[in-house]
């Protein structure tokens, strides 16, 4: 039973993690010859503010992009 752990910051539509679930479902289907039941996908959000990229925070770096 595949099971993908997609973590992303919060802030995405449920339309978009349907959209997600749905091509990723149809990727591990194609890819792996796997059935479409077997299939997990599961979406941990992640706060701007709690994920840190060489060690300056997503919500950091976007407040900076948008003062440039």
């Amino acid at each position: 039973m595949p099971t993908v752990r997609v973590q992303l910051v919060a802030g995405r539509t449920t339309e978009q993690k349907t959209a997600c679930g749905v091509a990723v479902t149809e990727a591990l289907m194609k890819t792996l010859g796997t059935s479409r039941d077997s299939i997990q996908v599961v979406f941990e959000e992640v706060a701007a503010t709690d994920w840190f990229t060489a060690g300056v925070s997503i919500a950091e770096s976007r407040k900076k992009a948008a003062a440039a």
